[in-house]
């Protein structure tokens, strides 16, 4: 059994935090967490921490400014987020279907040549809300997802393939999942201010979708960005400490 949620702490920046300066103010921490239970124990548990979102609030800009929104990351636009009772069981396993149906045939079909040939417009409500992380930013409908997370992603990482992802659950119309690593390729084409390594590169993330009417209508999305940045060679909290 999974379980899985997402929110904010609330809190003052009162001392450094993993080599982050504390600023002394009101900062929000976004988190992500699934949790295998057996029995009544938690016996695995997968966590991040927007950790770039975080720096953005104290005033370190580590990476480019964001072509989506920053710090857009709002609970449900339904208010129907806090799943505490049993969900209806076929329609749990109709959106676990589809979600494996998105991931392994939409995102993992793409013939480097055209964003449509990944079918995101047979998934994607046009007018989705898609919450991406600290140096990605927000996504107000499916054209700005294209524009400014879609077509990038690809252009760096064409190969990309997302691996077997043993957490992924579905309560009612939310589905989620975490990956370590989620999605596997290589980092052949300039992503964000880093040109291409050439390296086999492995990506950390966690996803929450919500389906409607057979389309996903918003997305929840975490990338460990410190993580990845490592793997090309690149200590993104040491860019604090240079200045850059």
């Amino acid at each position: 059994m999974w379980v899985c949620g997402t929110g904010y702490f609330n809190a003052t920046f009162a001392t450094d935090y993993l080599g982050i300066p504390a600023s002394g103010e009101d900062v929000r921490i976004r988190w992500g967490e699934f949790c295998r239970v057996n029995g009544d124990q938690i016996v695995e548990t997968y966590f991040l921490l927007d950790l770039i979102d975080l720096m953005q609030q104290a005033g370190f800009n580590v990476l480019p400014p964001s072509r989506g929104a920053d710090g857009v990351y709002p609970p449900p636009r339904a208010g129907d987020g806090m799943l505490l009772d049993g969900q209806d069981i076929d329609q749990s396993d109709y959106t676990l279907q589809h979600i494996r149906r998105f991931i392994f045939e939409g995102l993992n079909n793409y013939n480097r040549s055209e964003l449509k040939s990944m079918g995101m417009a047979d998934f994607f409500h046009p007018q989705v809300q898609w919450y991406g992380p600290g140096g990605i930013g927000a996504c107000d409908g499916l054209k700005e997802f294209e524009d400014y997370h879609q077509k990038h992603w690809l252009h760096a990482y064409p190969d990309r393939m997302v691996q077997n992802l043993d957490a992924l659950i579905a309560e009612g119309a939310y589905s989620g999942g975490p990956g370590w690593a989620g999605v596997k390729a290589t980092h052949t084409g300039e992503y964000l201010d880093c040109p291409a390594t050439g390296k086999a590169i492995e990506f950390n993330g966690l996803d929450f979708w919500k389906l409607e009417n057979d389309k996903y209508v918003e997305n929840w999305v975490f990338v460990d960005m410190i993580h990845l940045y490592r793997q090309f060679g690149i200590d993104l909290i040491g860019r604090i400490e240079n200045g850059n």
